[in-house]
């Protein structure tokens, strides 16, 4: 089992290859990152038994890791996605689909460019002096 994604210029494919499962948790590696740059995604749901009320729970992980070259110090970035779906009427297909298209809008390249360089909705960070408010 694979998925295959798209990095952010939607250029190049990235394929996760299926490497263990526990339970309702998959983890997924690429192959070609290798021990120094190590790519993961972990996928896990908690699903409610059929016919049950309540919130199914959907994660997802991605993470990249690092190795610095000079001080072999490691280094880890990921981005987590949680989706929770109230099995109950109001919360349509469409409604879903909206929920994900505005996280997905929010997280535009230019602002998660923004959030690396310390700058947030709530004003700017990356100043060595006092806070900026938005």
């Amino acid at each position: 089992m694979s998925i295959t994604v798209n990095k952010s210029a939607n250029t190049t494919d990235v394929v996760y290859a299926l490497s263990q499962e526990n339970g309702s948790k998959k983890t997924f590696v690429v192959a070609a990152s290798g021990l120094n740059a190590p790519e993961r995604l972990e996928i896990e749901h908690n699903m409610r038994p059929v016919g049950a009320k309540g919130t199914d729970q959907h994660r997802f992980t991605f993470s990249k890791g690092d190795v610095d070259a000079v001080t072999g110090a490691f280094t880890l970035g990921s981005v987590e996605v949680i989706l929770r779906i109230p099995r109950a009427a109001g919360f349509s297909d469409v409604v879903i689909r909206d929920l994900t298209k505005q996280a997905q809008c929010l997280l535009a390249n230019s602002f998660v460019d923004g959030l690396k360089n310390g700058i947030t909705i709530e004003g700017d960070y990356s100043q060595a002096g006092a806070f900026v408010p938005a």
